[in-house]
């Protein structure tokens, strides 16, 4: 009996040593872990492309939201010394008739709504409008000599700011031959007030933001105000914007978005949409602390799952191993009656023959053990018959 138990007990901790449970745990925990890692991976790079894409239609929106509103402005701007420069005023200025000249361009720039001033102006002679002679004479160094050498078309100077208001303004101009064979500029002055403070107020993404640099290089329109005004000729910001709109990859936001851009040939200026290498952080962000949840919480589920599998799949062998070890001991009475864990009445078979595969396993391995306990009585049996027939 003592060597009966002691083989037990050192078949137990055989088992113990051997045991797949961890083997189990491990294997289903990774087949849980692993899809969802790979799972989370893809969802990461098909995030970058949404959030990409999502950036890159901000960018355009409010880059054309700009130009739509520089746009306007220029088309303004066009018509309206287009008409002051056919008025009969215009062509014989300056002559008596001069305070009319002055009313007709107050009510012209009073009912205009980018234009902040209105001029017609003779080089080294005099002018009208709503602002001043030495006014527009200070500001003429910045659009005289392109207008001089244009053919009577439309001319847009650089941005500048005005002497008199000193706020960043651009001219639109045009040479006009007189009558009388004197040679007048008639022009206006647009208020870019209006389009900085749009250009203020507006937010691409969580970080980014429109601004717009001239044709010469120059930082105009931005938020950030130690740009405004800075040369960027010699930048790859400015040098990289050779169409007439595109995408851009720059340091500017250290390459992690495309930026975009669209031109105003005819005023000279480039608007561009850009938002900061912060941009993703807050959408990477988010998506590794959702992912992160995820994969917790899988493991733990995977685990928990493995636990509970691994234990129904070792009882399910200590009950086969102990059934076989009963019949290694001679107990040919031995019958698995259930595989369920907690069987309140272990006698009672509720292994069914025509059940899942583990009732079969069952219901076959007692149907094997009943065989061949029949076949052992049967021997019994004859050999008792031969032993008590009488010997001749």
């Amino acid at each position: 009996m003592k060597k009966l138990h002691r083989l037990k007990f050192n078949k137990k901790n055989k088992d113990k040593k051997k045991s797949v449970r961890l083997r189990l745990i491990l294997g289903i925990a990774l087949l849980v872990f692993i899809p969802v890692v790979i799972a989370n991976g893809i969802l990461y790079m098909r995030m970058n492309e949404i959030v990409g894409r999502r950036m890159m239609r901000e960018q355009q929106a409010t880059t054309r939201q700009v130009i739509s509103l520089l746009e306007n402005a220029e088309n303004e701007a066009v018509h309206t010394v287009e008409a002051i420069a056919e008025l009969e005023e215009t062509q014989t200025f300056p002559s008596n008739e001069d305070s009319v000249l002055n009313e007709m361009l107050s009510l012209i720039q009073s009912a205009s709504e980018h234009i902040s001033d209105v001029f017609v102006y003779t080089p080294n002679d005099s002018s009208a409008g709503t602002t001043s002679y030495d006014a527009i004479e200070i500001n003429s160094a910045e659009w005289l000599s392109d207008t001089m050498e244009a053919d009577g078309e439309v001319v847009f100077s650089q941005p500048y700011s005005d002497v008199v208001s000193g706020a960043t303004t651009m001219a639109a101009t045009k040479r006009v031959d007189q009558e009388n064979g004197n040679t007048s500029i008639v022009g206006v002055q647009i208020n870019m007030r209006e389009i900085a403070q749009v250009v203020d107020n507006s937010q691409i993404g969580e970080t980014g933001y429109p601004f717009v640099i001239t044709d010469e290089g120059y930082w105009q329109f931005t938020m950030d105000n130690q740009l405004s005004g800075l040369n960027v000729s010699d930048q790859s910001i400015f040098l990289e914007a050779t169409g007439e709109s595109g995408e851009i990859y720059n340091d500017f936001n250290d390459r992690t978005f495309p930026i975009y851009y669209e031109r105003v040939p005819d005023m000279n200026l480039i608007v561009y949409g850009a938002v900061t290498s912060e941009e993703m952080a807050a959408e990477r962000s988010i998506f590794v602390n959702s992912a992160l949840r995820v994969v917790i919480v899988s493991i733990i589920v995977a685990i928990i799952l493995a636990v509970l599998l691994s234990n129904y799949l070792v009882h399910i062998t200590r009950t086969i191993q102990n059934a076989l070890f009963k019949l290694q001991n001679g107990e040919l009475k031995t019958r698995i009656h259930s595989f369920k864990r907690k069987n309140r009445d272990k006698d009672k078979n509720t292994l069914k023959k025509n059940g899942h595969e583990l009732h079969q396993i069952g219901w076959s391995f007692n149907e094997a053990i009943q065989t061949f306990d029949d076949v052992i009585t049967d021997i019994k049996h004859k050999a008792t018959l031969v032993d008590d027939c009488p010997m001749i």
